[in-house]
C-alpha cells in the first residue's frame, strides 16, 4: 500500500468517526467533561488526588482507592495494613516560615509508636517547573519527620519530566530512587489506577467522576482528544506488515515532519505579513527547541516590548501568547495589560517580563501530544490566526497610544 493510500485512507475513516459523534453528539454529549470546564489548577488537581486518596473521602469506598494507589507505585511492602492518620493538601514543612514551600498531598500512616510515623508524600508537577532545591529540601524535610519511612512521589504532567539538577542534583536523586525514598512518576501512569478504582467502585456518582478525571488526563497529558479516533489508527497500523512498517518510519521521522511544519509556519508568517503590508520585525525562523526562548515580533523599532508566542516546556509545551518587555526597559508599562484585557475580552496573566499572556484553547496548546496545530500549520489556518492575533494587539496598542510615537 502506498504511502499517501494508506494516509487519506485512515483519514478519512477518522473523519467518518467524526462525523458520527456529530450526529449523535445531542444524546451523548462526548466533548463534555466537568473537570475540563472547571480548567483546574495545580491545587485544584491535587485537591481532586487528595479526595480519592483519603479513605475518610465523600466517594465512601474506604481505602480502596488508596490501596490500588500504593499498590501501583510498588509500595505494597512498606505500607501495607498501616492505619491511615491523615491525608491533607498544603502540608507545611519544617522550612515553611523561610521557604514558604509545602507538601501538595501528604498521608501520614501509623508507626509502631506515635512519635515514629510513616509518610507518603506527592509533589504534584502537572506544568510548574521545580524551585531551586525543592526536591532535596522535601527530602530532608521527610527524612527528618518521619522516622519510620517516607517515599516522595514526584508527578509531573509528562512522562519525559524528572526532578531538575537545580531541585536536586543527579546523584542524589539516583541514590533516592534507589533506596526508595523518591519515585518519579507522571500522570498517565494514573491511567490504570483510575481504571481499577472505577470498576471497583460501588457508586454511580463517583465511577462518573472517575471517569471524568480519567478522560481528562487523557486530553490534557497526553494529546487524545477521542479514544474511539485513536483505536482506529492503531487498528489500521497493525493491520499488515506493510502497515505496521509505515506507521513506526512515520513515528521515527516525527521529529523531521514538525521542523519542517515549524519551517513552513514561518515561511506563510513572513509571506502573510508582506503581503498585509505590515512593517514589523520578524525573527529569521520559528523555532520551539528552546523554550525560554520565545518566538518574536517587534512591531515598531522604537517600542518597549514585543508581541511574543511561547512554550512552557522544550519541543512544544503548552502555547501561549502575549506581550513582552524588552529586558533593558525600566518602564512598569502597567496600561497594556488592561488595553490587552479588554481587546480579548479575557483576563489574562502576567508574569515576570510577560507584562500580558494568554494560553491557547485547550486541543490547540499542547504541540508535543496535540496533532491540532500541526494540522492548522499545514493547512495555512495557524499563520492566519498568528497574523490576525499580532494585527489586532498592535491596533488596540495604536488606540490607547502605548506604541512609541504616539
Amino acid at each position: 500500500m502506498e504511502t499517501t493510500q494508506f494516509l487519506l485512507s485512515t483519514h478519512a475513516k477518522l473523519q467518518g468517526l467524526r462525523a458520527a459523534r456529530s450526529a449523535y453528539a445531542s444524546q451523548f454529549a462526548p466533548d463534555f467533561n466537568l473537570i475540563d470546564l472547571l480548567s483546574p489548577g495545580e491545587l485544584g488537581l491535587s485537591n481532586l488526588l487528595r479526595e480519592l486518596l483519603d479513605p475518610r473521602g465523600s466517594h465512601a469506598q474506604g481505602r480502596r482507592f488508596l490501596d490500588g494507589f500504593i499498590q501501583l507505585l510498588g509500595l505494597t511492602d512498606l505500607v501495607a495494613n498501616r492505619e491511615v492518620l491523615s491525608v491533607a493538601t498544603e502540608a507545611p514543612t519544617d522550612a515553611n516560615q523561610q521557604s514558604g514551600r509545602r507538601i501538595d498531598i501528604l498521608i501520614e500512616l501509623a508507626g509502631p509508636t506515635s512519635e515514629r510515623k510513616f509518610a507518603i508524600a506527592i509533589e504534584n508537577k502537572p506544568w510548574a517547573a521545580d524551585g531551586a532545591d525543592q526536591v532535596k529540601d522535601y527530602l530532608r524535610h521527610l527524612e527528618a519527620r518521619y522516622r519510620d519511612g517516607y517515599v516522595l512521589i514526584y508527578l509531573p504532567g509528562h512522562e519525559d519530566r524528572t526532578p531538575g539538577g537545580h531541585s536536586i542534583e543527579k546523584e542524589a536523586a539516583t541514590i533516592a530512587i534507589a533506596a526508595r525514598h523518591l519515585v518519579v512518576s507522571c500522570y498517565a501512569h494514573l491511567l490504570p489506577w483510575l481504571s481499577t478504582c472505577r470498576a471497583q467502585c460501588e457508586a454511580p456518582a463517583v465511577q462518573a467522576f472517575i471517569q471524568s478525571f480519567e478522560k481528562y488526563i487523557y486530553q490534557t497529558f497526553l494529546g487524545v482528544r477521542d479514544m474511539t479516533e485513536r483505536q482506529q489508527l492503531i487498528t489500521d497500523a497493525i493491520s499488515s506488515a506493510a502497515t505496521v512498517e509505515l506507521a513506526l518510519e512515520l513515528s521515527l521521522a516525527q521529529s523531521d515532519i514538525k521542523g519542517a511544519l515549524l519551517k513552513k509556519l514561518h515561511e506563510q508568517f513572513v509571506r502573510g505579513v508582506k503581503k498585509d503590508g505590515y512593517s514589523w520585525e520578524l525573527p529569521a525562523s520559528f523555532d520551539i527547541s528552546d523554550w525560554k526562548r520565545p518566538i518574536l515580533i517587534q512591531l515598531s523599532p522604537g517600542d518597549k516590548f514585543t508581541v511574543g508566542f511561547g512554550f512552557d516546556q522544550p519541543g512544544g509545551g503548552n502555547f501561549f501568547y502575549g506581550i513582552l518587555k524588552n529586558a533593558e526597559t525600566d518602564e512598569v508599562l502597567l496600561d497594556i495589560k488592561p488595553a490587552m484585557d479588554n481587546e480579548f475580552n479575557a483576563r489574562g496573566k502576567s508574569h515576570g517580563l510577560w507584562l500580558w499572556y494568554q494560553d491557547f484553547e485547550p486541543s490547540l496548546r499542547d504541540w508535543r501530544y496535540s496533532s491540532k496545530p500541526w494540522a492548522q500549520i499545514a493547512s495555512g489556518v495557524m499563520a492566519e490566526w498568528m497574523i490576525t492575533t499580532v494585527a489586532k494587539i498592535e491596533k488596540r496598542l495604536r488606540q490607547n497610544q502605548l506604541k512609541s510615537g504616539l
